[in-house]
């Protein structure tokens, strides 16, 4: 038994991408509602387990710890192992109020839903965990449209109206994202996460656009305001279940990707001070822009979300300063958002408001 423990641990950074997507297939054949997310909980414990042991070994350990090459391209760092360990927790938090709230769905939409709660912090985690800009985009993909899918199986018919919503910002997102990572390779001459900060960029400037425009396109999608368009109409419609997935793994997920990204972005000499100043004036505007809109707020779900935008911005701001400190503080604001987010949400879905 021991033997086979230590195989999975030596394999924890892909196991830890691939076991919600094996869970939620599972998931998704279950006949009955409950057997369905009784699977969808096994599995996310199961992850959540995995992430917790990777983080002691790399984050409170030694950080001596050699991976296997295993056929595809993945990157372990302290930030996409931190924030893989938060996305599991919350998603677990999530699933465990799912289960009292299952009647939110059509019987035979329950195992979609399971499914798709486990394929959206599965499509996160592989964000944090690729080594090239490709690997991140199809990531952030995968966990974008299973945010879409789980919004649009609400009972109400608004719910597809504000999954149509969430479609098309992505839709732009995605779009603004290719864009810049093929500026940043056209400067940078690698997709590769590593070569970013050591390469000799012969285009300063358009490798600056590159990379803030991904960062951009990765932002929409975090609700960062004022890229937030879709949150209110998205927030306000979703189902309790979906809400709290949504806030408290969706728009982490896309935030840790942000810290990432800018983890690897900042430390280039030649762009990396353009990157941090427009990082800094996005969360200053999403810090005045959410607060404002979260005080006019007359729905609790969209003050949530609203709050949310106005976090994201301190999250930036954080990141902009572009040292460790700066980004242990961005963690640390990521920790207290998905709690704020579980409360909120969690709070709403129990009282039915």
């Amino acid at each position: 038994m021991s033997a086979y423990l230590d195989l999975a641990r030596l394999h924890a950074p892909l196991l830890i991408v691939i076991a919600p997507f094996v869970a939620a297939s599972i998931a998704f054949a279950c006949p009955w509602p409950r057997l369905s997310w009784v699977t969808a909980m096994v599995g996310a414990l199961l992850t959540a387990t995995l992430a917790f042991d990777l983080a002691a070994r790399l984050l409170l350990g030694d950080g001596a710890w050699i991976f296997p090459a295993e056929g595809v391209g993945l990157k372990i760092d302290g930030v996409g192992v931190f924030a893989s360990a938060l996305i599991v927790v919350a998603a677990v938090f999530g699933l465990a109020a799912a289960g009292a709230r299952l009647n939110d769905f059509d019987k035979r939409a329950v195992s979609a839903a399971m499914t798709l709660a486990l394929c959206m912090p599965a499509g996160w985690l592989g964000a944090l965990a690729a080594g090239d800009l490709l690997g991140v985009f199809v990531a952030v993909e995968v966990a974008w449209l299973a945010s879409v899918g789980l919004l649009s199986l609400g009972a109400e018919r608004a719910s597809l109206s504000g999954a149509l919503r969430m479609l098309g910002a992505g839709g732009v997102g995605a779009a603004v994202f290719l864009c810049g990572a093929g500026l940043l390779y056209r400067s940078v001459g690698s997709i590769q996460l590593d070569a970013i900060a050591s390469a000799n960029i012969m285009t300063p400037d358009a490798a600056a656009l590159g990379a803030g425009l991904m960062l951009v396109g990765v932002a929409l999608k975090a609700g960062v305001a004022p890229l937030h368009e879709w949150m209110g109409a998205a927030f306000s419609r979703a189902s309790p279940i979906a809400g709290i997935v949504l806030g408290a793994v969706g728009v982490v997920g896309a935030l840790a990707v942000i810290v990432r990204l800018a983890a690897y972005i900042i430390p280039a000499p030649t762009i990396g001070e353009g990157v941090s100043i427009a990082l800094a004036a996005l969360g200053g505007a999403s810090v005045i822009v959410g607060s404002l809109q979260a005080v006019g707020a007359t729905n609790l779900r969209r003050l949530a979300a609203y709050a949310g935008a106005a976090q994201a911005g301190c999250i930036l701001l954080c990141v902009a300063l572009g040292s460790p400190a700066g980004f242990a503080a961005a963690l640390v604001q990521l920790t207290a958002f998905a709690a704020a987010a579980l409360a909120l949400f969690g709070g709403a879905a129990a009282g039915g408001v």
